[in-house]
C-alpha cells in the first residue's frame, strides 16, 4: 500500500512534447524500420504533388482556345491537297 498515491503518470517520466516523443518512437521502432517508414510517406508525399501537378496541367489544357489545334490541322490539310 506504499504506492496506493502514485496512479497515473510516474514521477520518474518527464511528459514529451510531439517532437520528443516522435523522436522517442523512432528509437523504439529501430532505425532500418524508421527510415523505410520515412522513405514511404516520402514516395507518398512526392506521388500526390505529382499528381496535382498533373491536375493543374490538365486544367490549363482544357482553358487553352481550340482555334489553334483547329488551324494547325486545317494548314495540315491544305500543304496535303498542295
Amino acid at each position: 500500500m506504499a504506492n496506493a498515491g502514485k496512479r497515473g503518470v510516474s514521477a520518474a517520466k518527464p511528459i514529451r512534447n510531439g517532437a520528443g516523443a516522435a523522436i522517442a518512437f523512432l528509437c523504439r521502432l529501430g532505425w532500418r524500420r524508421s527510415l523505410v517508414g520515412i522513405l514511404i510517406l516520402s514516395a507518398f508525399g512526392v506521388g500526390f504533388y505529382l499528381a496535382q501537378v498533373y491536375v493543374d496541367i490538365s486544367e490549363l489544357i482544357e482553358e487553352r482556345p481550340i482555334d489553334h489545334a483547329a488551324s494547325r490541322t486545317k494548314q495540315m490539310v491544305y500543304l496535303d491537297k498542295r
